[in-house]
């Protein structure tokens, strides 16, 4: 009888002792733990979709570019790709550039594809450098004739993430900010 009641005694000290430690750890995580966990969990599925949404926009340039489809140009994929700020800002470079129709324009290659040609295009390494709010950086190596890396911004509107910016690893400055150079010198031009 000892026995049984020493068994049932610490059989019963190690169930406390066990549901006890549980209610400790319950009640050391704190809200401000949930919602860093909750942050972090969203993070990465927004790293995801700006990941994803990068790669869908490139697999579209290299189908369309490798088939050799001239119904597809970088306006259109600045329509169907682009942030508004950057929308409006191509159709303020058209505009210039239609003014001036025995110039090339600003763009004599086109920036998605970083040249005038392309030779079996493909990209790879599609990386999310950083998140903050609606805004990502990123980055992936595109293959035409040969490898380079291309830096995209990009912002989430409409519920979608759109191209804010490119740089890549062969310009000087980024697309976005050669427009605005070039938009700045027309209108001292006009004046």
């Amino acid at each position: 009888m000892k026995k049984a009641s020493f068994t049932f005694l610490l059989a019963s000290s190690l169930f406390f002792a066990c549901n006890n430690k549980q209610q400790v750890a319950t009640q050391n995580v704190t809200s401000t733990d949930t919602i860093s966990i909750t942050k972090q969990n969203n993070d990465s599925l927004s790293c995801k979709e700006v990941q994803k949404r990068v790669e869908e926009i490139y697999s579209f340039i290299c189908k369309h570019y490798n088939a050799y489809d001239n119904n597809v140009s970088y306006n259109t994929i600045v329509q169907k790709y682009c942030s508004d700020s950057w929308k409006l800002q191509a159709a303020q470079v058209d505009s210039i550039d239609a003014k001036n129709d025995d110039e090339i324009g600003l763009w004599d290659y086109d920036y998605w594809i970083q040249a005038q040609d392309n030779d079996k295009l493909s990209f790879k390494n599609v990386r999310v450098l950083s998140l903050k709010g609606n805004t990502a950086e990123t980055e992936l190596t595109l293959h035409n004739f040969n490898d380079f890396t291309i830096h995209l911004t990009m912002v989430k509107e409409h519920g979608n993430w759109f191209v804010d910016d490119l740089l890549s690893s062969k310009m000087k400055s980024s697309v976005r900010a050669t427009q605005t150079e070039y938009i700045k010198s027309a209108e001292l031009n006009d004046k």
